[in-house]
């Protein structure tokens, strides 16, 4: 008859509940070839089973025997250990604690003379419900409850402590105490030696921490009385929260970077410096919880932009720039619906300035200053135009223009338009014309001593030095809304350098 051989043999624990007792048996199984490769199928077989300790040729502490075992169609035996003919040694007997175990097989066949050495094989898994029964209700002379260490083989456990170790002796699963606290847990997952992720008790809440190659912390879950957060950093130090009302930046100094969180004005957004003093808040307005704005704010926390609405209009926006006196421009919509324009001075694309002021003259006599009363206007193309009304005496006056608008005339391109408020004129004419004045006569030595309009038009002198600065304008007659809750410093802690404690005590 051709030799029989098993190629396959698994073995492996059937865990059990804490609260139940666990089964005095573990599954084994082996697929029976014969040299040729065949299967052995639907055969009675008979197997020898023993456990060694410590190698594959160390002491025999069980062994037993399965008879008259038959194989299914695929040649595959199942049996469940301790639970055969006992040869030698009592399965329940069998100290797991005391270090690796190993199964060594022989099966004989219906007719057969001998059995066959089908080869040992470590035991990978402990049995470690086996284990838990027999060591934790032992006592191990504290008699609390906890797992003790025994006496002889490899402790792969201490003091109130599991650890899991492979072959090589590294730690792979840690279970403990938290340190400093008997009441609350701690598994550790291990890689050569590193711990890579921890469930623990942080503050009596749980959490769950996940490390880099380096041993550093990297990501952490974490449920908190108050407030659940998620936080992840990168292998600079920068870090993220995400909370549950929000979330939460920080660079790899600390500082906090951003916050996006909810309150009871509504979801908001702010920007912080690198010593985190605001830079930009989005949100919520003082004026009304419901209209949206954007606030800039400068390194001594002052306004630099406002994009908002008017206070007590929340329908009209508008925008309001500020220096360091305050605001100094603003453009926005009215009460009455029409948008308005305030500032101090408006370019043109090539770099020249856009007037469009007025200034007024009108309440000067000779007396103040030798000008006569009239109005001076700056356009945008470049030109100045006075206007005024004077009064013939006898025929003839010189009209002088205020100095300020004088000294912006180029005098080549002046020009002039009279209009006589008299039926009885018999016209005017310009018979002398300087920047500084000009003087009007009647005509055909007319004495005629009546009012007249004037209006003198020239191109304005481009000289930086002689532009008018316009109106003086502070700020619109309004005032726009600001943030609803603009913080002064970042309120979010740093959650994920809170480091979990050492696990051992």
């Amino acid at each position: 008859m051709k030799q029989t051989v098993c190629i396959l043999v698994l073995a492996f624990a059937m865990l059990a509940s804490a609260f139940a007792q666990a089964p005095q048996t573990f599954s084994f199984q082996a697929v029976v070839r014969d040299r040729d490769g065949n299967l052995v199928s639907e055969k009675d077989v008979t197997v020898t089973l023993a456990i060694l300790r410590g190698s594959p040729s160390g002491a025999k502490v069980y062994e037993e025997t399965f008879s008259a075992r038959k194989t299914d169609r695929a040649g595959v035996l199942s049996l469940s250990a301790g639970m055969g003919t006992p040869v030698s040694g009592k399965f329940s007997d069998i100290k797991w604690s005391e270090g690796l175990f190993y199964v060594k097989t022989s099966l004989r066949l219906p007719g057969d003379a001998q059995a066959y050495d089908m080869g040992t094989i470590q035991l990978l898994s402990v049995p470690y419900a086996l284990y838990a029964e027999t060591s934790g209700n032992s006592g191990g002379g504290s008699g609390d409850g906890y797992w003790q260490p025994e006496s002889g083989g490899q402790t792969i456990y201490t003091n109130k402590m599991v650890n899991i170790k492979n072959q090589r002796g590294n730690s792979l699963v840690e279970l403990s105490p938290q340190a400093g606290s008997q009441d609350a847990g701690y598994v550790g997952v291990n890689a050569n030696n590193s711990v890579k992720a921890a469930i623990s008790s942080l503050d009596q809440s749980g959490a769950i921490l996940l490390y880099d190659r380096n041993g550093e912390p990297q990501i952490m879950l974490k449920a908190d009385p108050d407030d659940g957060f998620v936080a992840v950093t990168d292998r600079y130090g920068a870090e993220a929260d995400i909370y549950s009302r929000g979330f939460a930046g920080f660079d790899e100094r600390g500082y906090c970077s951003f916050l996006l969180y909810t309150t009871d004005a509504g979801g908001q957004l702010e920007m912080f410096g690198q010593n985190e003093t605001p830079n930009v808040f989005i949100g919520g307005t003082n004026g009304d919880t419901n209209a949206g704005g954007v606030f800039t704010r400068n390194r001594n926390d002052g306004d630099l932009v406002r994009i908002s609405h008017l206070i007590d209009y929340p329908f009209n926006g508008g925008i309001e720039i500020y220096g360091a006196a305050g605001p100094k421009g603003t453009f926005y919509v009215a009460p009455n619906g029409k948008s308005q324009l305030w500032v101090d001075e408006i370019y043109n694309n090539d770099g020249t300035r856009l007037y469009s002021s007025t200034a007024d003259y009108s309440l000067r006599t000779r007396s103040d200053g030798g000008a006569d009363p009239c109005y001076v206007t700056e356009t945008g193309d470049n030109q100045l135009i006075v206007r005024g009304t004077a009064t013939l005496q006898n025929g003839s006056y010189t009209v002088t223009l205020p100095a300020e608008a004088a000294s912006k005339i180029q005098e080549q391109t002046l020009t002039v338009q009279l209009t006589p408020r008299s039926a009885a004129s018999k016209g005017l004419a310009i018979v002398d014309s300087q920047a500084g004045s000009f003087t009007v006569a009647e005509l055909m030595s007319g004495d005629g001593s009546y009012a007249f309009d004037w209006t003198l038009t020239a191109l304005r002198r481009d000289d930086p030095e002689l532009r008018s600065g316009g109106l003086e304008i502070s700020g619109a007659e309004v005032e726009l809304a600001g943030p609803s809750k603009l913080k002064t410093k970042a309120s979010a802690p740093r959650m994920l350098r809170q480091a979990l404690p050492e696990s051992k005590e």
